[in-house]
């Protein structure tokens, strides 16, 4: 696998809709991501590391509740 993805990518790769991570990103709550963006008025070109990913995984790993 390529160590930096696209947002199409990593979107696929989380299962989720690349609108949801665009919105995870502007409230700063999905994972880290790289901004390549040259110059104003440039079209974004954001892009995520596999590792960061996998760490945003992790950090986003809930245990079960186990009740009485």
């Amino acid at each position: 696998m390529k160590e930096v993805l696209s947002r199409k990518e990593t979107a696929q790769l989380l299962g989720i809709d690349i609108r949801t991570l665009d919105r995870w990103r502007k409230l700063g709550r999905g994972p880290a991501y790289l901004d390549l963006t040259c110059g104003k008025g440039k079209k974004p070109c954001i892009r995520y590391r596999k590792t960061e990913l996998e760490r945003f995984l992790v950090s986003s790993t809930k245990n079960p509740v186990i009740g009485n």
